[in-house]
């Protein structure tokens, strides 16, 4: 139950501080209002740097098996 809170708490305050939760509040009232334009920018934002950097891990990790042989290591002979 805990983790669920800190959990909304968190994406709350991130939703704040990108922009797409507005919080305003008055003698009477709370008004909480959602960006959706603003949200669909960000996620769409998120996702492609999620690509960028996935393509980045996919491309440094070819380099690293393609730089290796592919052949087992090598143990040297032993002097019987």
């Amino acid at each position: 139950m805990m983790r669920a809170l800190l959990l909304i708490a968190v994406l709350g305050f991130i939703l704040l501080a990108v922009g797409v939760l507005h919080y305003r509040s008055n003698q009477n009232e709370v008004t909480v209002t959602i960006d959706k334009q603003k949200g669909r920018e960000a996620t769409e934002h998120v996702i492609e740097k999620g690509k960028e950097l996935g393509s980045e891990i996919a491309e440094q990790a070819k380099g690293t098996f393609e730089k290796s042989d592919g052949s087992a290591p090598q143990t040297p002979a032993r002097d019987r």
